[in-house]
């Protein structure tokens, strides 16, 4: 086996030690392809609990009028 395609897959530095000891195998390379996955958009935000905004909204309205 003289050539070969790498497909390399992930991070940290056991990637780059393994494409090292490919290249000073001898072995051509035809391509080398990073095919690490990577997030679109990734997890959006948790939405806010109108339960909670609306007590708190009664709670001050309360205090307010009590005042009067």
């Amino acid at each position: 086996m003289q050539r070969a395609g790498v497909m390399i897959k992930g991070l940290g530095l056991g990637r780059d030690a393994g494409l090292r000891a490919i290249r000073r195998s001898g072995i051509l390379l035809n391509f080398i392809c990073d095919v690490t996955p990577m997030p679109h958009n990734g997890c959006g935000p948790p939405k806010n609990s109108t339960c909670v905004e609306i007590r708190i909204e009664l709670i001050l309205r309360k205090i307010n009028y009590s005042m009067i």
